[in-house]
Formats: C-alpha cells, sequence, structure tokens
C-alpha cells in the first residue's frame, strides 16, 4: 500500500468528524495506525485487531471525544488525531485494557486532555501533524479545557516533535522497565 499516498500533499484539508463517520476513513485510518505501530507482528488476527480496538474504540464511539483527519484532494487520510476531553473519564475504558494509564493520572487536573497522533509515513514531516494538534487545542481552549496531555517513552523519536508544539511540562514514571514520559501544554488564549 506505499503507493497509496503518492500524489502530491500541497493541498490538504483538516476535518473533524463524527463517531458516526468513522466508517468513512476507518481503512486509511487502519493503514496508518499499523504502518506506524511500534508493534509490528502480532500473535493472529484477533490479537492485531484487540490491539487497535485498545487504541481507538474509545475514541470511535460515542464518548466525549474529538476525531480530527487530514485529508487529501482525493479525500484519503493522510494523517488522524483522536483525543479525549477528559482523561479521568476516560480511565474507565483504558484502566483495564492499558494498564500504564493511570500512572499519570495525578496530572490529569492540570492537562485534563489527551490525544494520539499518526500520520502516514509517507506524509510526515510537512506539518500535517502541527496542523491537527493546532485545531484540537483551538477546541479545547473553546470548551475551557487548561491543557492537554501526550505520554510517550523517554527515548522515542517523537519527543522534538512535541517540544515543537509546545508541550514543554514533562514527567517520567516507570512502568515495566519501561521510562515513560508525560509531555503537557497549557492552554490559554
Amino acid at each position: 500500500m506505499s503507493s497509496y499516498y503518492l500524489t502530491p500533499l500541497n493541498n490538504y484539508v483538516c476535518k473533524r468528524i463524527n463517531h458516526r463517520s468513522i466508517k468513512d476513513y476507518e481503512e486509511d485510518i487502519k493503514y496508518i495506525f499499523y504502518s506506524t505501530s511500534s508493534i509490528k507482528s502480532f500473535k493472529d488476527n484477533d490479537h492485531k485487531q484487540s490491539f487497535y480496538d485498545n487504541w481507538t474504540k474509545y475514541y470511535f464511539s460515542d464518548n466525549p471525544v474529538s476525531v480530527w483527519v487530514a485529508l487529501d484532494e482525493k479525500n484519503r487520510v493522510l494523517s488522524y488525531l483522536t483525543g479525549s476531553l477528559n482523561s479521568h473519564h476516560a480511565s474507565t475504558f483504558f484502566n483495564p485494557r492499558i494498564k500504564s494509564y493511570k500512572i499519570f493520572s495525578h496530572q490529569f487536573d492540570q492537562f485534563p486532555a489527551h490525544f494520539h497522533i499518526n500520520t502516514s509515513p509517507e506524509a510526515q514531516r510537512r506539518g500535517i501533524g502541527k496542523q491537527l494538534i493546532d485545531h484540537f487545542c483551538k477546541e479545547l481552549l473553546f470548551k475551557g479545557i487548561p491543557g492537554v496531555h501526550i505520554i510517550t517513552t523517554r527515548d522515542a523519536e517523537n519527543i522534538f516533535f512535541y517540544q515543537k508544539n509546545h508541550f514543554i511540562y514533562s514527567d517520567e514514571q516507570t512502568f515495566n522497565n519501561t521510562t515513560l514520559y508525560f509531555m503537557g501544554r497549557k492552554l490559554t488564549s
């Protein structure tokens, strides 16, 4: 599928979609999800689907979430952002599925929103992810949400990307011999 994104990427549009229209974009989202995942091999198709569901199902249902996509001129997804407006609320879904979710819950009052963002490898380093983050943060600011966070690993390549996007507050915790890295961004008008 690597030829999927070989069209010029100068023209794209960012738009917010609701949970009912996810199905229109899910094939592209799955392609991006698996091509950017750190896990590349699975025991079987059930394991693969379960992994995908753990990271997307909450956002693709009728929860207090925000889903943004960047689409090219052929209406194909170049990048997507799935965000929760309230990480405390999301914990009822994530705590049993992602055991490390609650490790930074002491930060959720100051940085209540969180998101996951993935961009097709062929579309990276073109400012598309930054645009999606900016749209999501404007939405949060409009709704009066004071901060947003992401969680990555201490040695991840994406840390510089988030720092450039104003995620300057940080915290570290170790979970299962992995250093998890919390990055927060305060939202002000």
